[in-house]
């Protein structure tokens, strides 16, 4: 995750559980280049700073990344502008997935000059099978629910953190996997503070 502007008492607190609920699918459109082609602009700076970082972990590489139809500063339900899913053989084959969103994108919104926004991106790694070229876009959906969460309980996360899902993380899915915890991304890390306008955050997996 980004450095957040606060936390609770203890670095292992639990949050309250939060229903993860699976929306449709149709709330996203999948698109290839309009997330690049907007970070190049000074309309999002934040946003820029995130392309920026990702690709010196990956470069030459063109993630998918699957938008919001309707943003939510806009009045829209999903609090992720974009989630992108990257396609990675190593360590093991699996999907490494970050969220755009809990950050200020577009301009600095809060007085706090040294974090932006909540002062972390979600991301979240899912195993996959060497044959599989569909992105799990469940795991949009889980990220998208984790930020709905966040905004609305004012709560935020931080390396240490664990929550209850209520179920399943996947609905209508047989697992066993019931709950989260929250680690700092183990590539990512930090992005520091670069302009006035980009504040430094940290990626939370």
């Amino acid at each position: 995750m980004l450095d957040s502007i606060g936390s609770p008492d203890s670095a292992t607190a639990t949050v309250e559980p939060v229903e993860v609920i699976a929306r449709a699918d149709a709330s996203f459109t999948l698109r290839y280049q309009a997330c690049s082609d907007l970070s190049m602009t000074s309309e999002a700076p934040g946003w820029g700073a995130i392309d920026a970082r990702l690709a010196e972990l990956y470069p030459d590489v063109e993630p998918k990344h699957y938008g919001t139809l309707h943003r939510f500063a806009l009045g829209g339900p999903e609090p992720l502008d974009d989630v992108s899913f990257y396609h990675r053989v190593e360590p093991v084959p699996h999907w490494h997935i970050i969220g755009y969103g809990m950050s200020e994108l577009y301009a600095k919104e809060t007085d706090n000059p040294d974090e932006s926004g909540w002062g972390f991106e979600l991301t979240i790694r899912i195993t996959r099978d060497t044959s599989d070229t569909a992105p799990p876009t469940w795991a949009a959906n889980l990220l998208q629910n984790l930020a709905r969460y966040v905004i609305s309980s004012g709560t935020w996360f931080e390396p240490g953190h664990h929550i209850n899902a209520n179920g399943p993380i996947r609905q209508d899915h047989d697992t066993a996997l019931t709950a989260l915890t929250f680690v700092e991304d183990p590539e990512l890390g930090t992005i520091p503070p670069r302009t006035d306008e980009c504040s430094s955050c940290r990626w939370s997996a």
